[in-house]
């Protein structure tokens, strides 16, 4: 289903705003390599109360734009909620964003054809290192980026090489 993007914004928000979880395809790199561009995502609803710094949260950019941003500052500004986000290979300060904007957690990602969740367990530990780690982060991005596309001209995939097949030489028989 194609939709314009303010369409799409709002009905993700209508969405999220009733409870539901949404799945969507994820565009641009700014979340590599955490979420690559092409990837599919899913979000869920969330509470603001249950957010931490290094949770990855779909939010508003205006009207039309829908963004999924790590949370790197999480505190209180004049009696409001005042959070900042930034994609992890970004490089600048991030963009403050108010508590209405937030329409959920983003949960999990599909790459592989399988579901890894990110909402949880050492990929949630691993959110909230990056924030600490940021200020390498960008160079961090770059060897990453470097090292895959290294490993994809060298014919490497995850698993490591493709190892050649075993040759088995024949013994020499042995009489009696």
């Amino acid at each position: 289903m194609n939709v314009g993007a303010r369409d799409f914004a709002d009905l993700t928000g209508a969405l999220l705003g009733q409870g539901r979880s949404v799945r969507f395809r994820a565009r641009g790199g700014s979340m590599f390599p955490l979420i690559r561009h092409g990837e599919i995502v899913t979000a869920r609803p969330v509470g603001l109360e249950t957010l931490r710094v290094g949770d990855v949260v779909l939010h508003r950019i205006g009207p039309e734009r829908l963004v999924a941003h790590r949370i790197v500052r999480l505190g209180h500004s004049n009696g409001q909620v005042a959070i900042t986000t930034r994609g992890d290979a970004s490089l600048g300060p991030g963009d403050r964003v108010g508590a209405e904007q937030i329409l959920g957690l983003v949960v999990a990602v599909e790459r592989g054809g399988r579901s890894a969740p990110l909402d949880r367990g050492v990929r949630r530990l691993a959110g909230g290192m990056w924030v600490r780690l940021w200020p390498a982060g960008p160079a961090l991005v770059n060897l990453v980026r470097t090292t895959v596309r290294v490993c994809r001209k060298m014919g490497l995939r995850r698993g490591g090489p493709q190892a050649a097949p075993a040759r088995t030489l024949d013994s020499p028989q042995v009489g009696d």
